[in-house]
């Protein structure tokens, strides 16, 4: 995806890497809505999903989708999480998530969205955003609907 942002210029977008629990799912359960925007989604993006997995539920609940869904391993989640980001490459690359592990993806990432859902959100998640938002509804529907990207980040 690219569109024209005043102020920024040409951005181009290609992958989605997101956070699965107090992002796409709620006490490890994916909310209402979530995989039919996943399903157009991925027919424009290359969709990553990095978890932390806390009720162990990541690969069943998105085992139908066109994701790759990638587990973190309990410590230094973070760091894992960055690094799994940098390794897909950070150029063009949206991270959205909520958590404090999610920060740095969020930060470095080349567009970074944190949601504030049911779960709440880190501090560090939100200051190292670009966008905050208050459900992945509307996350995800930023990549649906361009033209709010450009209401929110032109300058």
């Amino acid at each position: 995806m690219e569109i024209e942002i005043f102020g920024m210029g040409s951005v181009s977008f290609k992958r989605i890497i997101l956070d699965f629990n107090g992002t796409l799912a709620v006490s490890g359960v994916l909310k209402e809505g979530i995989k039919n925007i996943l399903e157009k989604l991925s027919k424009e993006f290359e969709i990553h999903v990095v978890t932390g997995d806390t009720f162990s539920s990541a690969k069943e609940q998105l085992k139908d989708l066109d994701v790759k869904t990638v587990i973190a391993p309990l410590i230094n989640q973070t760091a894992f999480k960055l690094d799994y980001a940098k390794s897909i490459g950070l150029s063009n690359l949206v991270a959205i998530g909520n958590g404090k592990n999610d920060s740095l993806m969020l930060k470095h990432a080349h567009l970074g969205i944190c949601v504030i859902g049911q779960e709440g959100a880190s501090i560090e998640a939100i200051q190292n955003s670009d966008i905050v938002v208050c459900d992945i509804i509307s996350a995800l529907e930023l990549f649906v609907y361009p033209k709010r990207l450009v209401a929110t980040l032109r300058t």
